[in-house]
């Protein structure tokens, strides 16, 4: 008896000690600006291998030229236009845009597709920046 006592003691303790570690759940600005656009939108580009959604889709997606250059210090005194297209699926939303005019010296610095949650009609939205060489 005095065997498995001494034995389940230390074992209980251990996991014990183990079991109740915690931390403290503390959640920033920037988790709570990211899970709005996640509930926003519900697929993305490279979603499956964990990269999240650049802060400028959210703007660019609603035609913000100005927050665009904002999150984007490169683009900051740049000329840009930003051309977007839906589409049923994103195969259908990327070839719609391809199929749009392109100013004359531009040329692509960045696209991206999203899927908006709960939208039925065309939910994909394939986005491009186009910055004047």
């Amino acid at each position: 008896m005095r065997k498995i006592f001494s034995v389940l003691l230390p074992a209980a303790i251990l996991l014990l000690s183990f079991g109740c570690a915690s931390t403290p759940s503390d959640t920033s600005h920037n988790e709570k600006k990211r899970a709005e656009k996640k509930l926003r939108f519900d697929d993305w580009k490279y979603m499956g291998f964990g990269q999240e959604i650049p802060d400028w889709v959210e703007p660019a997606s609603n035609g913000d030229i100005e927050q665009v250059k904002r999150l984007l210090p490169e683009l900051a005194g740049a000329e840009i236009i930003i051309l977007s297209d839906f589409g049923m699926n994103v195969d259908q939303a990327e070839e719609s845009l391809s199929l749009q005019q392109i100013p004359a010296g531009y040329s692509l610095f960045d696209s991206f597709w999203v899927r908006i949650a709960k939208s039925t009609e065309n939910p994909y939205i394939a986005l491009a920046i186009y910055k004047m060489n």
